[in-house]
């Protein structure tokens, strides 16, 4: 027999007009990553904007990285290894959330990752 809070709660839940709403279906959309070709035409395109916007959508083909998190990003989450690679550590995000301006906070799933750069490729590209 369930317990009276618990019945309470089913009958809530049926009483409330929400749950007899049929949701519209979405579409799950593939992501579209560009070819090897198409981001070098990208960071072409913009060779002449600057540093900090080649830096920018590099990192964003190059990473994968949100836009959010891309938009919080220090100097400090760069770790630069003697042999040129650097580690990029992703652990916080930026978000404009409405009457309270822009907020920084955990990534969208609350974990940290770090992603391994060669920083040699990365400048040769992002000087072009």
């Amino acid at each position: 027999m369930p317990s009276s809070s618990r019945t309470q709660s089913i009958k809530a839940s049926l009483a409330s007009p929400i749950h007899m709403i049929d949701l519209p279906m979405t579409e799950r959309r593939a992501q579209l990553i560009p070819s090897h070709q198409e981001a070098m035409d990208i960071l072409c395109a913009i060779q002449d904007k600057p540093f900090i916007y080649r830096a920018y959508y590099f990192l964003a083909m190059y990473t994968g990285c949100r836009r959010g998190e891309l938009a919080a990003l220090r100097w400090t989450d760069f770790t630069v290894q003697e042999d040129g690679s650097a580690l990029l550590t992703i652990s916080r995000s930026r978000s404009s959330v409405p009457g309270k301006g822009v907020q920084e906070g955990k990534t969208k799933n609350g974990r940290s990752r770090s992603i391994f750069i060669m920083i040699i490729a990365t400048r040769k590209t992002i000087e072009l």
